[in-house]
């Protein structure tokens, strides 16, 4: 709130610290802003400030119900699902999409754990959203890495092929669940859901939901940075690597806990970076 109120925020580009881009926060300069988060208790109170500037923007909430070793730091369940509600409420459900993603498959975390799950949290969100967005679990080198840690504790991950009958049954699954509870199931960069079964392909920084739900009339293309399947429209990003305290540890976005501490402690609300 202080960058909004401030107009702008400097962005460092995660792949060379010495390439610093001043990005416009201003109402006129910013056509939407996508939140993506699983906790955005803390902005609730600001977005009558939000809405008082002139601002359009949705939010992506990823909720997931997973046991605490793969999501040590997040908030518990029903403190999760009572914000989600909340916002809900605040905004309308057509402004809040549910992300059950990404999906781990593993020896405590089965297909059959995920469908129920689902099923539990479909009943408990019907009303509040319109959509929910599914992902199977990408293993990058870092995610690979902290995960095969687990095999200390007897934990075994699962790499799921998408033309195996136990994929089939798990998407059939969420796609009965989101039926039942008058919700549209849509895919994160899944093309074999879309081809094979028929589940839409989705996007983060969605043209539909921008211009029928938001009213932007930007001219948007396609983000072409992002991967071959990815329909996000082009956007920018004015997060950080290594700044989440949560440590899940599925996070593509976390390389080292060590990192994560350091620029937690280094953060300055008043500062015009998210990490100096």
């Amino acid at each position: 709130m202080n960058r909004v109120r401030s107009g702008s925020v400097r962005v460092q580009n995660p792949y060379n610290s010495r390439q610093v881009r001043q990005i416009s926060l201003r109402p006129s300069d910013v056509d939407a802003v996508v939140f993506w988060t699983k906790n955005p208790r803390p902005l609730v109170p600001h977005l009558n400030e939000l809405d008082s500037l002139g601002y359009k923007y949705y939010f992506q909430y990823t909720l997931n119900d997973y046991p605490g070793i793969f999501e040590p730091g997040v908030l518990s369940l029903e403190s999760r699902l009572e914000t989600f509600c909340d916002l809900a409420e605040r905004v309308g459900a057509s402004r809040v999409v549910w992300r059950y993603d990404p999906i781990i498959l593993s020896n405590i975390t089965p297909i059959e754990y995920h469908l129920e799950r689902v099923r539990m949290l479909a009943s408990r969100l019907r009303t509040k959203t319109k959509r929910l967005t599914w992902s199977l679990m990408d293993f990058y080198k870092a995610t690979t890495e902290r995960l095969g840690e687990l095999s200390q504790e007897r934990i075994v991950i699962e790499d799921l092929p998408t033309d195996s009958e136990r994929f089939r049954r798990l998407i059939l699954g969420l796609v009965e669940t989101a039926e039942d509870n008058d919700m549209q199931l849509v895919s994160c960069c899944e093309p074999e859901a879309q081809t094979v079964l028929g589940v839409p392909a989705s996007a983060c920084v969605d043209a539909l939901i921008l211009r029928d739900v938001l009213g932007v009339r930007a001219p948007m293309q396609n983000d072409r940075h992002q991967r071959q399947s990815c329909r996000c429209v082009s956007s920018v990003d004015i997060g950080a690597y290594n700044s989440c305290p949560a440590m899940c540890r599925y996070c593509y976005a976390n390389h080292a806990e060590k990192s994560v501490r350091r620029n937690v402690m280094r953060h300055n609300p008043d500062g015009e970076s998210l990490v100096p």
